[in-house]
């Protein structure tokens, strides 16, 4: 690269904008990383909050299938329910509300 002082207007003009765009780029890449990066730490808190919330709501479903065995359990006949195949299950309910 040559000595500014050998160069004439038009050259360091052209030099000065060269410089000023990769200083530009520089920073927009910069802008962008960090832009990602908050981006990518909103997304991982979405995901987070998300994932709290199912679990809540898996939880919510555990305790309505405890509350239904503790209800089918009050049954008459509900072990025979529970020993009986996938097919048999409403036929076993239905006759045992009927006792």
């Amino acid at each position: 690269m040559q000595s500014i002082d050998n160069m004439d207007n038009a050259e360091v003009v052209a030099l000065v904008v060269v410089k000023l765009a990769q200083v530009y780029m520089r920073m927009t890449d910069l802008l962008v990383r960090v832009t990602g990066v908050r981006d990518s730490i909103n997304l991982t808190q979405k995901a987070c909050q998300r994932h709290e919330e199912l679990a809540s709501a898996r939880q919510s479903v555990w305790e309505a299938h405890c509350a239904s065995l503790d209800a089918l359990k009050t049954l008459p006949g509900w072990e025979d329910w529970m020993l009986d195949g996938p097919n048999e299950r409403v036929y076993s309910i239905k006759e045992a509300s009927k006792v």
